[in-house]
């Protein structure tokens, strides 16, 4: 099963005095696994990997950049944020539709976009750039029904 890579996280949190922009790329993030993983005060949640490989045989990073995968299986990824409207996520390589879903601080649905099966959908190098846009975000979710997720 081909690994799906995230190379890097938008966020757009918005505050009382003013709204900015982050971007996580991980290239200060140990290479290894995690349960629980916070950078640049987004926690992510699931089994993670943080690699260097580029991905095996679809070469979807450079060498060198690091970058978020399965490789620990299951079957959700959590993103958990201060406050934000707006949420997007460059995901590589995805063997089956995923879903990646927006909530609120009640855990009420806001929305949801389906990231496609990218190897059968996209020309190589399978790669795209999903993204919600919900006032009062505050965690995100990406699933899919057979363990193949970023």
């Amino acid at each position: 099963m081909i690994k799906n890579i995230l190379a890097a996280i938008a966020i757009s949190a918005v505050t009382l005095a003013s709204a900015h922009a982050s971007y996580v790329d991980f290239q200060t993030t140990a290479l290894g696994t995690y349960t629980t993983l916070t950078v640049d005060g987004i926690t992510f949640t699931g089994q993670l990997t943080v690699s260097d490989d580029t991905n095996g045989q679809y070469a979807l990073t450079p060498s060198g950049q690091h970058f978020l995968d399965n490789r620990q299986g299951g079957t959700a990824f959590g993103f958990a944020f201060a406050e934000t409207d707006f949420f997007g996520l460059q995901i590589g390589a995805t063997n089956s539709a995923q879903t990646l879903s927006g909530y609120d601080m009640e855990n009420n649905l806001l929305g949801s976009v389906v990231v496609p099966n990218q190897v059968q959908a996209l020309p190589y190098p399978y790669s795209g750039y999903y993204s919600l846009n919900f006032a009062g975000m505050t965690h995100a979710r990406l699933s899919a029904d057979n363990g193949d997720w970023i």
